[in-house]
């Protein structure tokens, strides 16, 4: 799940990198979203996940280069995570635990008299 979100990873994680024909169950208009949700946020999630490495007192951080943020998005994901499917989830997964997803929507109560 992606917190705020009524489609799976596993759905926005297909729509947001996919240059192919769709599959997904989506509203143009929302696919659009997404994707502009996920580019303005991912440098933030990479950066997140490189601090937690750190602080957790990890040796994976030497194989992780955040200078290379010329490179593609798919390519950077991939030096994190591989090419394998599931890499949403495990973005959302550490970021969420410990506090640091950014609310991209806010609910407000209008006061009417």
């Amino acid at each position: 799940m992606v917190p705020y979100r009524r489609y799976g990873s596993e759905v926005i994680e297909e729509t947001v990198l996919s240059v192919a024909h769709l599959t997904v169950g989506a509203d143009e208009s929302t696919i659009y979203r997404w994707r502009s949700w996920f580019f303005e946020l991912i440098d933030y999630w990479l950066f997140i996940l490189q601090s937690l490495l750190i602080q957790l007192g990890s040796d994976e951080t030497s194989a992780i280069d955040l200078s290379s943020r010329k490179l593609p998005v798919h390519e950077r994901i991939g030096q994190w995570f591989g090419g394998a499917c599931g890499w949403l989830a495990k973005i959302v997964r550490p970021v969420t635990n410990h506090h640091f997803w950014i609310h991209t929507r806010s609910a407000f109560l209008s006061m009417s008299d």
